[in-house]
């Protein structure tokens, strides 16, 4: 296994003798060095390492708060510390254990005994990097959806809920907008479902091309999507729903054959200081669609609770003929 170390610490003799043997346990691909330990722990941010070997001048001194800030770093948190001193009191050497480091030795230490140190923690290490890495993505497989690469609903209802609760406690708007691919099942029934799979992917591209980073898209299940839009509501979140209808509109597909791809819209704006709850959030964005859905499809609706007297809402009608899918 070969890794990167960063040795911290001064130039005199002891630590040149430390580097020599770092070097001869044939562990390491890269060593670099640095004297100063903030700027090397600042480094690693930006320059990861997979072991560091402090050289302690003055044990009674050391805080050790370096250890701390390094372990609170998500680029440093599973990296071993060896610290190095020329003597030191027990004590001492339990503080600096305590403080996180894997292991306190003298610079005596033989290079036979130092490479087998160093292979036993970068072992631990790399289990660590695996381990957090399988936990990343489980994780991620348990708010995403694997086809679309979107949210999955168990996401998009813990984002609703959190959405519902920062615009009531905040007294600001959001809109939920739900969008239905139009005869989904005839399109899998002409083309298979493998075409079908290409079509939800080449909407979900189109969504998350779309969006502000504030924006939650997710894949709200079977050819529904939905979309939680942060501080958008009204006239606003319904012209960005017809952006999206009509880019839509104008994909295409070669698992399709030129067949048409289109989608129906439904929006659920909630003003600032609306009162509601996840439930009927998401309830009176479903009408809306499919008020959409029963006028014709391949149209953006707005609730209409809360559609302005003498508006017309209707995503076909209400925009100029040019702007048309």
């Amino acid at each position: 296994m070969t890794a990167t170390s960063l040795v911290i610490g001064s130039s005199h003799k002891d630590n040149r003798t430390l580097l020599d043997k770092i070097q001869g346990t044939a562990a390491f691909s890269h060593i670099w060095k640095e004297k100063d330990v903030n700027r090397a722990i600042s480094s690693v941010r930006t320059r990861p390492v997979d072991m560091i070997f402090y050289d302690v001048i003055d044990p009674a001194r050391e805080t050790y708060a370096w250890i701390h800030q390094l372990y609170a770093d998500q680029k440093g948190c599973d990296v071993p510390v060896f610290l190095f001193a020329r003597a030191g009191a027990e004590d001492e050497k339990i503080r600096g254990l305590e403080a996180g480091a894997c292991d306190f030795l003298s610079f005596d230490t033989s290079a036979k005994e130092l490479a087998a140190r160093i292979r036993t923690h970068l072992e631990k290490k790399q289990q660590l990097t695996l381990l957090r890495q399988a936990k990343e993505d489980l994780e991620k497989q348990a708010t995403t959806d694997g086809l679309t690469g979107l949210f999955n609903r168990r996401f998009f209802q813990r984002a609703l809920e959190a959405e519902v609760a920062r615009s009531s406690r905040l007294n600001q708007a959001f809109s939920l907008l739900l969008a239905d691919i139009d005869h989904f099942k005839q399109i899998n029934d002409l083309f298979g479902h493998l075409a079908g799979d290409a079509a939800l992917k080449a909407i979900a591209g189109a969504i998350e091309s779309s969006i502000r980073l504030s924006d939650t898209a997710c894949r709200f299940g079977g050819e529904e999507f939905a979309l939680i839009m942060p501080g958008t509501c009204g006239e606003s979140a319904f012209h960005v729903a017809e952006r999206l209808r009509r880019k839509i509109a104008r994909l295409r597909i070669p698992e399709l054959q030129e067949h048409p791809l289109t989608v129906s819209i439904g929006i659920r704006p909630v003003p600032a200081g609306d009162i509601t709850d996840t439930t009927q959030v998401l309830a009176e964005a479903d009408e809306a669609l499919y008020t959409a859905k029963r006028h014709g499809r391949n149209r953006t609706e707005v609730h209409e609770r809360l559609s302005p007297e003498g508006t017309d809402w209707s995503g076909t009608l209400s925009l100029p003929a040019t702007q048309q899918a």
